[in-house]
């Protein structure tokens, strides 16, 4: 990605130049290094397209200028960025696009807002999973210690506990 560094305020005081006798700085300026070195030697023709980059100017400095100096503006406005540091950090973030979140953090928010037990009608609620996928998430996250499985006391029925 590049950047156009040029502005027009500064063509105009490269053009100004021409009332000492150096004609052509604004077409330097705007990387027309070709009419620039005409201009130069011929006193920007003589006056005459002096003048009329007076109006040319602002299209000019915006437009894309020649071969060689954009090469250059690509070259000195160029970023490269070494992902490999990144990769520990992006790794560690949460997987989510937008508001969707993993079956796995929706689980984690159901039993926060449930004083941190879940029972499994309401994991499939929260996650919206299939029956089998859920208790292949729920093994998941006992085997990574991010639940537990327990009775509840008056009924029996088996909870899921996190704690959070």
């Amino acid at each position: 990605m590049t950047v156009n560094s040029r502005n027009v305020p500064t063509a105009y005081a490269l053009w100004c130049l021409c009332l000492f006798g150096i004609c052509g700085g604004q077409r330097f300026y705007s990387g027309k290094i070709g009419s620039g070195l005409l201009y130069l030697f011929t006193f920007g023709f003589i006056g005459i397209g002096q003048f009329i980059d007076l109006f040319l100017i602002p299209e000019m400095v915006g437009g894309s200028g020649s071969g060689i100096a954009m090469a250059h503006a690509n070259a000195s406005n160029t970023i490269n960025l070494n992902l490999g540091d990144l990769k520990d950090v992006i790794s560690t973030q949460p997987k989510t696009t937008g508001d969707l979140q993993s079956p796995l953090q929706k689980l984690i928010l159901a039993a926060k807002e449930n004083q941190g037990q879940l029972s499994f009608g309401q994991v499939l609620l929260a996650t919206g999973l299939e029956a089998e996928e859920a208790k292949s998430l729920l093994a998941d996250a006992e085997r990574n210690q991010i639940c537990a499985t327990a009775n509840h006391e008056s009924s029996g029925a088996i909870r899921y506990k996190f704690d959070i």
